[in-house]
């Protein structure tokens, strides 16, 4: 069941995708390590992305039609979005050892690994208190409560 929903997943994102790995490549390329976990950050947003098409398409009309449970359905946004920040934590820091190696950084690969885990931790931080307002409140309610939500805990 969960594969078939990641593979649904994943031709919703076909042409968003390319676009999103390339700017993650592209983030994780650059020099600078604060891109680089901007990248693992940016890469939390697939999930949201998906929600926002299924919306759009009123799958979840669809869905209630087919033999997936509620339960299955939320785990594989969880899990898309765990895929993708893990994907694009491995990138950046691949990226982010070549760099280092190319321009002879004196800065041990264990800084990078510890400021990318941080990103990585911060992304699942962020889709851990996002996706449960986009279920409950829908896509566009939900990202004004998140960031209602993130001012006041500011």
């Amino acid at each position: 069941m969960m594969k078939g929903l990641l593979l649904k997943d994943y031709y919703t994102l076909l042409k968003q995708m390319k676009i999103f790995l390339l700017m993650i490549i592209v983030f994780s390329m650059m020099p600078n390590l604060s891109l680089a976990c901007f990248a693992v950050v940016y890469a939390a947003m697939l999930p949201i992305t998906v929600l926002g098409y299924d919306e759009r398409a009123k799958w979840d009309s669809l869905a209630v039609m087919m033999p997936y449970s509620t339960r299955n359905i939320v785990l594989s946004k969880y899990v898309l979005g765990y895929i993708a920040i893990a994907g694009a934590a491995v990138i950046s820091m691949g990226a982010q050892l070549v760099i280092g190696a190319v321009q002879h950084n004196t800065a041990p690969a264990g800084e990078n690994l510890l400021v990318v885990g941080a990103a990585s931790g911060l992304a699942l931080l962020f889709i851990a208190l996002n996706l449960p307002l986009m279920f409950r409140l829908g896509v566009e309610n939900g990202r004004v409560a998140f960031f209602i939500t993130f001012a006041v805990g500011v």
